[in-house]
């Protein structure tokens, strides 16, 4: 069975999945080599996420950058074959959670992400650990069927109510539609 790490290099870098492979470990994350692979073990698929990361930086040399503002996030190396790692590295998590995004991150550009995007970006979180995004989308409606509960009348709520891009400051009561 393929998991999400796996399905992550299928997306991003098909040319080296087949290089690299993922084990479950008791705790923490530690990159290895055997049998001419490049492993990859963690506690964690989020370990695991942390650990490919890391190798792709530390060991063969890669940033993780977007190609423009249309292309889907890639990595470059120059050749097919990754290094295999020359020593063993391990690390841990050492929060339980680790959050980011603040409400304006949403309405500066997260509110028109599609679905490839916002499956690069949570990639993305993914790779450097996060493991909770503050994210907005649907609390609109939330708060829309909320209002609806307490008896006050559809026209008046979305007359009131923000464009998606404003939905954040709104929320923060930097302004109202009224």
């Amino acid at each position: 069975m393929i998991n999400q790490a796996q399905e992550f290099l299928q997306r991003h870098c098909p040319q080296w999945a087949e290089q690299i492979q993922f084990e479950a470990k008791a705790s923490g994350w530690e990159i290895a080599s055997a049998g001419g692979f490049v492993v990859i073990r963690g506690a964690s698929l989020l370990e695991q996420a942390v650990a490919l990361r890391h190798y792709l930086e530390a060991y063969a040399g890669l940033c993780l950058a977007y190609s423009g503002t249309a292309q889907r996030v890639s990595f470059t190396l120059k050749g097919k074959k990754l290094p295999l790692p020359v020593a063993a590295a391990q690390g841990e998590l050492p929060q339980q959670t680790r959050a980011c995004f603040n409400p304006l991150t949403f309405s500066g550009s997260a509110c028109w992400w599609d679905w490839e995007r916002w499956q690069d970006e949570v990639d993305i979180l993914a790779l450097y650990g996060c493991n909770e995004a503050l994210l907005l989308t649907g609390s609109a409606f939330a708060w829309f069927k909320a209002l609806r509960e307490e008896g006050i009348s559809a026209e008046f709520i979305l007359s009131g109510m923000s464009a998606p891009p404003f939905w954040p400051r709104q929320m923060q009561g930097h302004f109202d539609s009224i």
